[in-house]
């Protein structure tokens, strides 16, 4: 091995975590994302309504957002358009049931990076997340190195229906 010969073993980025604030107010598939998402090691902070979320997202320090549109005290759009007012260039996600066309250019022009609608499978979801943060210069790893996926998914999620996970 490399460490054999005096040669330095390269730095495990895997250890650096990224912190994801998932909104979403249906607590049982927040939970269940969350289960996923640590599993899949990342650091996910939960915000059941809009106005937590917003909140969560001015004071805290998170690499992305995932945010449900139709969400209680304020929706998950009003909650983007006032993140982007703010300066805050942090992707964002929008993960909702409303997956019209129409809805999907109003959530992406009103400054989303991504918009995936439910039902959704697991895989994408990780996949969409690693590509929106993979911007060279954000965070703590470098460029392309973000998101460490763990390999196929031990933890079943009981939203099977909405939440497609790989079996």
């Amino acid at each position: 091995m490399a460490a054999d010969r005096g040669i330095p073993a390269a730095p495990d980025w895997r250890i650096l975590t990224m912190r994801l604030l998932l909104a979403e107010d249906e607590r049982s598939l927040s939970k269940a994302l969350v289960t996923l998402l640590e599993h899949d090691k990342y650091e996910v902070q939960p915000a059941y309504d809009g106005e937590e979320a917003l909140e969560s997202l001015r004071s805290g320090n998170f690499d992305a957002a995932v945010l449900d549109i139709m969400m209680p005290k304020m929706d998950g759009l009003t909650v983007l358009k006032e993140i982007r007012k703010d300066g805050n260039p942090i992707p964002i996600l929008l993960l909702t049931a409303k997956g019209e066309v129409e809805d999907r250019v109003i959530g992406l022009d009103s400054g989303a990076n991504d918009y995936l609608p439910k039902p959704f499978n697991f895989k994408e979801l990780t996949a969409r997340i690693r590509a929106m943060t993979r911007t060279p210069g954000r965070g703590k790893q470098p460029p392309g190195v973000r998101g460490r996926h763990a390999g196929p998914h031990v933890v079943r999620a009981q939203h099977a229906d909405r939440l497609h996970v790989p079996r």
